[in-house]
């Protein structure tokens, strides 16, 4: 019998006469040769149906002249023979029934790995797209968020509140959505330890050709894998306006876990009291789901265990883009050229 696995998929055989089969990057299964095992039944079975060599030998002188010896070397073979024979036969009936059984287990090994394949080639479909994309958002901040050293100046304002914190709990700085990793250069420049955490393949690849150390996963994820109170600081620069609300709590909740007593927690976000900044810059960025009020993201971060909450407010517009001269000029800068940004900044009771 053919074995059903053969040239359907990659496969080798062991030492045992075992048929492996590969499936790079899916799943490595084992099937068993059914050629040897029909083998073993024929013979069986022919051993089961040989009358052997007494039951010859009682055709021939003197037994086929006495009827008395005859019957007696009869009954010598079915003693020692016939009992052999019958669990020959079922012998040979169970492997039967054991080849039948691999034959159908290897057509569903079959089954099994072209459902994977064909799963994979999906989720390699998907992550090229994701690759590309990738590729694209990392453009796209290159050509919105402004250059590196903008960046660093606008985000040194945190550092002394961090350093701070650091020495105080003797932790590490874990910057979630860490981006081209603008903070943990800064951080990197005044002697403190900081990992970044990204899912963009091209910012990471970035960040690792500068030195910079970064875990590639998403910010829930990998803050579940560190362990209760280990951290000095969690930050995260332009990434909570990104989640849906359920992972935003999951990243509060796991924030306040993983922060050391005394720890603490900066999030920086677009300020939608800005009009402008909540009605139109908001949304230049298209991964952006809604702007936050920063008395929203202060009552949740409270919620779920940050102590001493404080919004910062960053970034207005430029003197020159004022009006003055009134009451009302005085409120219109404040709601259309007032802070782009704020930061919430809490701490681990």
């Amino acid at each position: 019998m053919d074995d059903p696995a053969q040239g359907i998929i990659d496969s080798g055989k062991n030492n045992n006469g075992q048929k492996i089969i590969n499936n790079p990057d899916t799943v490595t299964l084992t099937t068993f040769r059914t050629d040897n095992f029909e083998a073993i039944i024929r013979a069986v079975e022919a051993n089961s149906q040989a009358g052997g060599e007494i039951p010859r030998l009682s055709g021939r002188f003197p037994f086929n002249r006495s009827k008395f010896l005859r019957k007696l070397l009869l009954g010598v073979d079915k003693y020692l023979f016939g009992r052999q024979r019958e669990t020959n036969l079922l012998l040979a009936r169970a492997l039967s029934e054991t080849v039948k059984f691999n034959t159908h287990l290897n057509n569903q090994i079959i089954q099994l790995v072209s459902l994977l394949n064909k799963q994979k080639e999906s989720e390699n479909a998907a992550e090229d797209e994701k690759r590309s994309l990738d590729a694209l958002y990392a453009a796209f901040e290159d050509q919105f968020r402004g250059n590196r050293e903008d960046i660093k100046e606008r985000q040194r304002i945190y550092l002394p509140l961090v350093q701070r914190s650091l020495e105080e709990t003797e932790g590490e700085a874990v910057d979630v959505g860490c981006g081209r990793g603008e903070w943990l250069e800064l951080l990197r420049e005044q002697g403190l330890r900081g990992l970044g955490v990204d899912t963009n393949h091209v910012v990471i690849k970035q960040c690792r050709e500068r030195g910079l150390d970064i875990a590639e996963n998403d910010a829930v994820s990998y803050l579940r894998s560190v362990s209760n109170g280990s951290l000095g600081a969690v930050t995260g620069f332009h990434i909570v306006e990104h989640l849906p609300f359920d992972i935003l709590i999951r990243l509060l909740d796991e924030t306040v876990r993983t922060l050391k007593t005394g720890g603490i927690a900066i999030f920086e976000t677009p300020n939608p009291q800005n009009v402008l900044v909540g009605s139109n810059n908001f949304y230049f960025d298209p991964t952006h789901r809604n702007p936050i009020p920063s008395l929203t993201l202060k009552f949740l971060a409270e919620a779920r265990g940050l102590c001493r909450v404080e919004i910062m407010e960053l970034h207005p517009y430029p003197k020159s883009f004022m009006v003055s001269d009134s009451d009302l000029a005085v409120r219109f800068n404040e709601y259309f050229y007032g802070p782009q940004d704020y930061a919430l900044i809490g701490y681990k009771s």
